[in-house]
């Protein structure tokens, strides 16, 4: 099998078909670079990861208000830490009454893209906003307060979610004008076990304005990946119901992800797959090399997968363990498609030691 570009391989596995490598993406976080390149005696040593899925991301302008204190283009006001926590909320009651929304399709969120493209030529480009629906309303109202609303205020929630779809679809407009080959929305619907709302709420409150964006975004020509960490297996039918391609991060530890492999991996392009919860920061190098490869085996066959830890390699992943996935995936040997390959098995014990852990 000749060797494919980035793009290539990542429109292959759409297509459901085995390539020379399994497509991948290594994102590192910038506090553990120094630590690889002092490894590696290298600070060029990232040139070597050939990420498949570049993304340029639609981050609301920020504001500093101090070292550690910002507010972003909604008026939310985040203070930075390990991840960012938001301290104030802008909408104080459930009301849109005098509130104005930024336009996140605006020119100044993609300066500098030109050059964006030059670095990623032959690579399957993303673009998209990192804050969707679920996250934006909570930091608008608050955590509590939106999940109150969903209750009491449903008539809110509705106004504001329309709201957010026309803000969207706009941006979906705007990323059309460029070459990206896909548009990435970002949302955390789930926790460890299930869908933070529940997937009837899920259904009434946030899938209408779903599938009006991704219809506009696969009308436009471009791949609808989604981004959603936790348990959201309970909603992957209804995401490819409305046009999703691509799912991201696929996290080991919220979902039996080889079953979600066997009952959807025709339908749908996995994306992660590699634990950071579990054996990343608290495994062994050996133990990180066989989750890979079992990823690799099993996600991998039969194409319909983009193999990447399910977050990016941070600070608290001991350097040998982030040196053994980068080796193991990186360094991948181009295969044979086998003439007849072998049903997916029963049970991976690499892949469910990971998922048991969270769910004895």
């Amino acid at each position: 099998m000749r060797a494919l570009t980035p793009k290539q391989r990542v429109l292959k596995a759409m297509a459901f078909e085995e390539t020379d490598i399994v497509p991948y993406d290594i994102r590192i976080d910038e506090a553990l670079v120094p630590h690889l390149a002092a490894y590696y005696g290298d600070p060029a040593f990232a040139d070597r990861i050939v990420n498949h899925l570049p993304f340029w991301p639609i981050e609301a302008a920020r504001r500093w208000e101090a070292a550690d204190r910002y507010a972003d283009a909604f008026g939310c006001v985040w203070r930075v830490g390990n991840i960012p926590h938001i301290e104030e909320h802008p909408l104080k009651e459930p009301s849109l009454r005098g509130y104005e929304f930024p336009d996140l399709a605006d020119e100044s969120y993609f300066t500098g893209v030109e050059a964006f493209f030059a670095r990623h030529e032959d690579r399957f480009t993303l673009c998209g906003d990192a804050h969707g629906f679920f996250d934006r309303g909570w930091a608008l109202r608050g955590m509590e307060e939106f999940l109150t609303d969903l209750i009491l205020h449903p008539r809110f929630v509705e106004e504001l979610l329309e709201t957010l779809t026309e803000l969207h679809l706009r941006l979906v407009d705007r990323i059309a004008e460029y070459p990206f080959d896909g548009f990435r929305f970002g949302d955390d619907w789930g926790s460890q076990r299930g869908v933070i709302i529940g997937a009837e709420r899920w259904r009434r409150f946030i899938k209408p304005g779903l599938k009006r964006i991704f219809a506009r975004a696969r009308e436009k020509g471009l791949v609808v990946m989604v981004h959603s960490d936790g348990d959201v297996s309970e909603l992957i039918p209804d995401l490819i119901d409305i046009g999703v391609q691509i799912l991201n991060p696929l996290q080991p530890e919220a979902m039996n992800i080889l079953e979600v492999k066997r009952r959807y991996g025709r339908d749908l392009c996995l994306n992660g797959g590699v634990s950071t919860q579990l054996t990343l920061p608290l495994g062994t190098p050996e133990q990180v090399q066989r989750e890979v490869a079992a990823c690799l085996r099993y996600l991998g066959r039969d194409g319909g997968y983009v193999i990447s830890p399910a977050k990016p390699l941070l600070p608290d992943v001991p350097v040998p363990n982030a040196v053994a996935l980068i080796e193991a995936i990186v360094g991948q040997q181009p295969h044979s498609r086998p003439a007849t390959p072998a049903p997916l098995p029963d049970r991976a014990p690499e892949l469910e030691r990971v998922y048991a852990a969270f769910h004895p």
